[in-house]
């Protein structure tokens, strides 16, 4: 079947981009919930159990930027810049070890809201 750009298949957007944004979304979010599945079932030790919700925390951190980005493209951005910005910071905020100040990740958001 052949669709033009915006319309929807099966409830999903008809340009590949979408596609691709929309099926992203969907293995992380089915990602999150198996790693929390195996979490509780397991019964992981404190160790475990913290670099599986780092693992979570993470997941949840490229799902807010991937459905930013998505917005931004709909011409729905709100600020794609300030909401990549604070998906960071919350991830940061849960791991400062792992991002603390001059981390790759800041780096790359900061390089991102310069103006080009």
């Amino acid at each position: 079947m052949e669709t033009r750009t915006g319309q929807t298949v099966g409830g999903a957007p008809a340009d590949s981009d979408a596609h691709s944004r929309t099926l992203i979304g969907f293995l992380l979010a089915d990602a999150s919930a198996d790693v929390e599945v195996v979490r509780r079932d397991l019964g992981l030790g404190e160790r475990l159990v913290e670099r599986l919700q780092r693992a979570l925390d993470r997941l949840d951190c490229a799902q807010s930027i991937l459905e930013a980005e998505g917005r931004s493209r709909l011409g729905n951005s709100g600020g794609l810049r300030k909401q990549v910005s604070e998906a960071v910071r919350v991830l940061a905020e849960n791991w400062p070890q792992d991002y603390p100040e001059g981390a790759v990740e800041w780096r790359l958001v900061r390089d991102g809201a310069r103006p080009r």
